[in-house]
């Protein structure tokens, strides 16, 4: 998003009225807008929240505290919870705004915990000023009480207040590091306990520019608030500067620009630092900067493919290959990291085969030392301590050097190995001589990580049984771009050939592993991936790497040194990991002991995906797990073509991501795995983007499938029968009609889709196949008859009838009209249009307000009488209709629904319904009396006389 866009949303929100903004701040939120939470902090900001009217009538959600990011922000969200009854919210919000803050005696935070403080919401409250010194007050009752400082259980003398409750202190340097708690008289004040010093959240990032001539950077420090924070330039020679930031009020952060050249700094690599008034200096983020000279350095020079194909040639030298020996290295540092897994494994493993070398970087788990001490007496490893406290990538330099004929495998602290991996290793390493590195499939966030994306619920178990599959027709290993931390072998030939890990770059290990890498490639050495071993990693997906993961200067300096960005190495290209992937996740679908239920859907959100979900919590409750086929891209229902043709397998019950198909090649393999799988019955619950042929094949399984009808995909190649006049099309008699209306409009089928004479031919096959085709109502199944006379048609609710609660009293004019969802074309997109430009010609007072959103916003809007909140989930639904506080809901959706969970949303509201007599829609209504049906053709006239209509039966009161 450009700043542009930034400025143009700014001012629009200043033009707003304070309930507009409200409502414009949200649906930005709603839709993930990138500025929102930045938009968020300056409708926070607005003046007019501090007049009671305005604050009392709008309520600001309380998601919001998140970004009120200044103590202007957070006084008016916590006023207007106050004044608006939520007493216990505000206190809970001015109790965790005090802490964080710098505060004054006259902020606006201040001042409204006086208000709150007089007005007995609390015994007081206390913070931290800018000077690093403790102030507050106490309440009028609470005067002439003692207050005290408490300080690791210690009380300190008594501060003194002055007439009107408050009080100012320096705290004692006992307090360092600790927990401050003050209290009057032993009552907790609001703010307390103090954390000393005060943790301060640091957002900024800085970078050299092109050239490497001058430093810029952006920089915010909430706790500061808007007092102005002094950033440090050191180069590695000792000189340093300081600069003064400009503000960016849009932004709402402060940037800087240092020429080095006229600073005098030198120097090749160059520390940012943020001065905080404590004393304490802060990195920012990016730093250190190292100029490319110093990058590009120590960087190796490249070889030919004849000087490569030559180096392989002496490594299959069965001399060369016999006397290779491996060393296992496991570095140990100051983090708390259970390593004892780890290192068991390895210890089993290096029984009589590679040496063990544990290396002590300052573990401070004293009594795992001390075993490893007991176990190095034993000669079953070698236990190194280091005094000067190296780097990752310096200790592993010294290792190397003490063991200089070895192989390295450098091993995460954390990984548990599974058994053979070692031996495994190695044997690539002999099977391939153009290989430097051998990684080894890992939970750990890498390229090469199984599973892709989240690991929840992956177990040390699943792990173990992975290399099972070895003899499945998996090679047993894979040439890949790039290696995994978790657990890498490096050849001996190609770590002499390149040279020490750089530790002066790239002191921590992963940075320093992937630099190897890197470098390697420029050596024309190659990667392999080890498929018959694993590394798991406890928790991988809560924590980092060996070396806490790739900062941002590392990033930096990586994609400046190598010319290629860092980004790239998170998606390794190599063609054969997608299929390993697959295999693993089928291994894990066939081994995991459950009955499945095949469910073929689409996926993209809407009625189907909620009643698919409700269907997976049934199925669990019957003891049977869900396993979705569905298409990886569906495309647009209204007419778009689905090209891609493949799907995808997913079951909640393990984490699988890569369970892919293809009909063109890989129909029998998915046929295939279907059969072999326990599958108690199959639903077909819809088929948009299932290529046909494996819809046949998995309604050929030898179980019963039953079929739930959503829509009209059965018989209209469009889905929702809407013809070209963007309606209901009536279904005309001639299938002829409806292949001219597909050639004109589009198939949602796409482009090899079967004429609607074959598609319903198709369709009868299929439900004459089931064992039962439910359908949600009357209308469909009467719909439906016309076509399949001789199928039987099962009527089943997708919910129950909801309850009715009593609508509030209709206000004065203007008149408020909700409509609810995702509005599309189908679901009556222009309809409103043209009825928003109708009341806007005339001058009507009406008022449009779209709980949810639409297929373009900015249209909608620029008529001047619609309002959009944004995407909601369905338990918002309530709470958005009161604050919108409509009069009626109008719901003009212009096919035939086959059920529609909004209109049961405003069968709740108890708002009077107008829609258009039509499909489920028109039956629910005229079935429960709450609502006005219209025909299809009624004109923007006409709707909105109705729409007025409808409100007017309420009787209606003054706002």
């Amino acid at each position: 998003m450009t700043l542009r866009r930034l400025k143009r949303l700014l001012s629009q929100l200043e033009q707003d009225l304070l309930a507009d903004a409200v409502r414009r701040v949200d649906r930005l939120r709603r839709g993930e807008e990138p500025w929102a939470a930045l938009l968020t902090e300056h409708l926070l900001e607005r003046r007019d929240w501090l007049r009671a009217d305005a604050s009392a009538q709008v309520e600001i959600p309380a998601s919001y505290f998140a970004d009120a990011r200044t103590r202007r922000a957070s006084a008016n969200l916590i006023r207007n919870a106050w004044q608006r009854g939520q007493r216990a919210l505000s206190v809970h919000f001015l109790d965790q705004a005090l802490k964080r803050f710098a505060l004054s005696g006259t902020d606006p935070l201040a001042r409204l915990a006086n208000e709150m403080v007089d007005n007995g919401l609390a015994n007081g409250w206390v913070g931290i000023d800018a000077r690093l010194q403790l102030i507050g007050r106490l309440s009028p009752a609470k005067e002439g009480k003692p207050v005290h400082i408490v300080t690791n259980g210690e009380i300190v003398p008594t501060l003194a207040t002055d007439a009107d409750g408050r009080f100012r202190a320096r705290l004692p340097r006992a307090a360092t590091g600790s927990s401050v708690d003050v209290a009057a008289n032993g009552l907790p004040l609001l703010g307390g306990p103090v954390n000393w010093p005060p943790p301060i959240e640091l957002d900024g990032q800085a970078s050299l520019d092109a050239d490497d001539q001058c430093v810029t950077a952006w920089l915010r420090v909430p706790w500061l608030d808007d007092r102005a924070p002094r950033m440090l330039v050191r180069d590695d020679q000792g000189a340093h500067r300081a600069i003064a930031g400009q503000w960016h009020q849009a932004l709402k952060r402060w940037h800087f620009r240092l020429a080095l050249r006229q600073a005098g700094l030198a120097g090749e690599k160059l520390s940012v630092e943020v001065e905080l008034p404590d004393g304490r200096a802060l990195e920012l983020s990016g730093s250190p900067l190292i100029r490319r000279s110093a990058l590009q350095r120590t960087l190796v020079r490249a070889v030919s493919k004849s000087t490569a194909a030559s180096r392989s040639r002496k490594l299959v030298d069965p001399a060369s290959v016999r006397g290779s020996s491996c060393i296992v290295v496991v570095l140990l540092d100051a983090r708390d990291i259970d390593a004892r897994p780890c290192l068991e494994a390895l210890l089993e493993q290096c029984a009589g085969g590679p040496r063990l070398i544990v290396a002590d970087l300052g573990s401070p788990d004293a009594l795992l030392i001390e075993a490893l001490e007991h176990l190095a007496a034993e000669h079953r490893l070698e236990l190194l301590r280091f005094d000067d406290a190296p780097s990752h990538s310096t200790a592993v330099n010294r290792i190397a050097a003490r063991h200089p004929a070895a192989d390295l495998v450098l091993t995460d602290a954390r990984a548990v190995l599974m058994p053979a991996s070692l031996e495994r290793l190695q044997e690539v390493t002999r099977a391939h001589p153009e290989c430097g590195t051998v990684s080894m499939l890992s939970n750990q966030g890498s390229p090469l990580a199984y599973p892709l994306g989240s690991s929840h619920g992956f177990s040390l178990a699943r792990a173990a049984s992975l290399v099972e599959i070895a003899d499945a027709g998996i090679d047993h290993s894979l040439a890949v771009d790039s290696l995994a931390p978790a657990c890498v072998l490096i050849r001996r030939a190609c770590l002499d050939d390149i040279g020490d890990l750089d530790d002066a770059l790239f002191p921590h290990a992963e940075a320093a592993l992937i630099d190897l890498a890197m470098q390697a490639r420029r050596r024309r050495w190659r990667h392999r991936l080890a498929t018959r071993t694993f590394a798991y990693v406890p928790d991988a997906g809560q924590t980092p790497a060996n070396s806490g993961g790739l900062t941002a200067a590392e990033q930096t300096a990586l994609t400046r040194r190598h010319s290629v960005p860092v980004e790239s190495l998170e998606n390794d290209t190599s063609a054969a990991l997608p299929a390993l992937r697959r295999a693993l996740d089928e291994h894990q679908l066939a081994a995991s002991g459950q009955s499945f239920v095949l469910i073929l859907s689409l996926a993209r959100g809407g009625g189907v995906d909620r009643f698919v979900a409700e269907r997976c919590a049934a199925i669990r409750r019957q003891g049977l797990s869900p396993l979705l086929l569905r298409a990886i891209d569906d495309g647009d229902t209204d007419g778009a073509d689905d090209r891609d043709g493949g799907v995808m397998l997913w079951t909640d019950h393990y984490p699988a991501h890569d369970l892919r198909y293809h009909p063109q090649w890989d129909l029998e393999h998915l046929g295939g795995l279907l059969a072999r799988l326990p599958i108690a019955h199959v639903e077909l619950q819809h088929f948009l983007g299932i290529p046909p042929a494996i819809v046949e094949r998995c309604l050929a399984l030898p179980v019963p499938f039953d079929v739930y009808v959503h829509d009209y995909i059965w018989i209209c190649p469009r889905i929702t029968l809407m013809g070209p006049q963007k309606r209901y099309c009536g279904e005309p008699a001639s299938t002829r009609t409806c292949d001219g209306c597909v050639q004109t409009m589009g198939s949602a089928l796409g482009p090899d889709a079967p004429s609607t004479g074959a598609l319903r031919r198709r369709s009868q096959r299929w439900l004459a196949g089931a064992r039962a085709v439910f359908v949600p109502n009357a209308d469909v199944a009467q719909r439906l008859g016309r076509y399949f006379p001789s199928i039987r048609l099962t009527v089943r609710a997708l919910e129950p009838v909801p309850a009715r609660t009593p609508a509030a009293p209709r206000r004065a004019l203007p008149l408020r009209v909700a409509l609810l969802g995702a509005l599309t074309r189908n679901k009556g997109y222009e309809v409103l249009l043209r009825c928003a430009r109708h009341v806007q010609r005339q001058g009507l007072p009406v008022e449009f307000v779209l709980i949810g959103s639409s297929m373009d916003d900015e249209r909608l809007i620029r008529t001047g009488c619609v309002s959009i909140t944004g995407p909601y989930a369905d338990p918002e639904v309530g709470a958005l209709m009161r604050r919108e506080q409509p009069d009626l809901v109008w719901l003009p959706s212009v096919w035939p629904e086959t059920w529609s969970y909004t209109l049961s949303h405003a069968i709740q509201s108890g708002l009077p319904i107008v829609a258009y007599d039509l499909g489920a829609i028109g039956e629910r209504i005229r079935a429960l009396q709450c609502g006005i049906l219209l025909p299809l053709n009624a004109s923007p006239r006409e709707l909105v006389s109705t729409l007025m209509a409808a409100a007017s039966k309420s009787p209606a009161i003054d706002r």
